[in-house]
This record gives C-alpha cells, structure tokens and sequence, in this order.
C-alpha cells in the first residue's frame, strides 16, 4: 500500500520566478532538468528531508539566509508526472527557492525542515503513484527540478537525508553505475548527485546510479 501523507524532502528553496512549472523545452540560462531518486522506507506519517548544496558542506553559511550561503544551490520544482494528488508536497515546493544544509527558508524567512519529494511506484498497475521514470522498485521518492548548474565544480553536488531531526548516516559513495556516470573531483561523506542527470540513490548505502534524461 502506498504510504499516503509520507513526505521527503530534499533541502532544496526553488529557484526565484515561477516556484512550480510545467517541464519545459528550454530551461533558463545556467539551469538543467535533474532528478533525485532516494529509496527510503518509512512508517505512516513520517516526514523524510534531504538538506545539502554545494560540495560537502563545508565553508557555508547554512543559518544564514540562503541568499547569503554560498553552498545554496538555487532551484525550480517541476510538476510531477503521478496521478495522484500531491498537496502536501506541492504546499512545500511552492516556497523552496534553494537546496541548503541547514534549515530551508522561504521568501517570507519562515522555517521549514527541507525539501518535498514525493513516494513513487514503477508499477504500472499502481494508477496514482507510477511514475514513467521509476524503473527501479517501490519506495523511491523522487525530487524533479531545475537547478542553476553554473555554479557546480564540474556539475556536481552534495545532499544527505534527514528524518525525524536525524541525519541519514556518512557513506564513502561508490563508483556510480549508470551512462551519465563520471568521478566527482571531490570525496565526501554524502551522496554526490549529478545536475543535469536523473540520480538514484538508497539511503545509507554507498552504491548510486546517474543516468542521462
């Protein structure tokens, strides 16, 4: 059954114009199409986060407005292709602008614990929660973005997953699978992601997949 009313959230404020927008042809200057699937199994009701940003966390500013952090990665969600009615995600990534390491802030400066995701199914039978780009099993929550990539070392970033005001625990990532698949030029206690690619991940588990849209 799927969990209704659970919620992920990667640390992520979406970007400054539209909050929400229909996938579109042409992303702004500097912005790629990106993908997060973070496999985590979770009770009823409970609310997973991810928090991160620019390499591995360290020299940022993450109490600070995100405007002011240097590791905030500025981001626009993108509608999610499930049937199924998401309000309580769509509340959240309506007022995400940024993916940080600290608490995520809106442009009113209120607190929130991180960024919505949203439980996806690969089963086609699953009319509400199948999404076409979950090919990899049940409990994968996806967090489907624009992100301003400019601002990468070679593309790439760092996030960890947060539940119940806990964070998800250190990894040493493996060599990712996958055909978007490079080395960052970096090591890091966290997954590293690739913006501009859809990325797959489980929580606590060093092992990751990139692959091109």
């Amino acid at each position: 059954m799927v969990p209704l009313g659970l919620i992920v959230a990667l640390s992520l404020i979406a970007v400054a114009a539209p909050h929400s927008v229909a996938k579109r042809e042409v992303q702004p200057e500097g912005y790629q199409e990106t993908i997060i699937f973070l496999k985590k199994q979770t009770d009823f009701g409970q609310s997973v986060f991810i928090r991160g940003g620019v390499g591995n966390g360290t020299n940022c500013a993450p109490n600070e407005s995100p405007k002011d952090d240097p590791c905030a990665i500025p981001i626009t969600h993108i509608e999610l292709d499930i049937s199924a009615e998401t309000t309580i995600r769509d509340e959240w990534a309506e007022s995400d602008l940024y993916l940080t390491w600290g608490e995520s802030r809106d442009e009113q400066d209120s607190v929130m614990d991180g960024t919505p995701a949203q439980w996806t199914s690969w089963d086609e039978s699953n009319n509400d929660y199948f999404h076409p780009l979950n090919t990899y099993g049940d409990d994968y929550w996806i967090v489907h973005f624009e992100m301003n990539c400019s601002m990468l070392e070679n593309g790439f970033f760092d996030f960890k997953g947060f539940l119940d005001g806990q964070w998800e625990t250190d990894i040493s990532q493996s060599d990712c699978a996958g055909n978007g698949a490079e080395t960052p030029s970096y090591t890091s206690i966290n997954h590293i992601a690739r913006c501009g690619y859809i990325n797959v991940f489980e929580w606590g588990n060093p092992d990751c997949t990139i692959n091109a849209f």
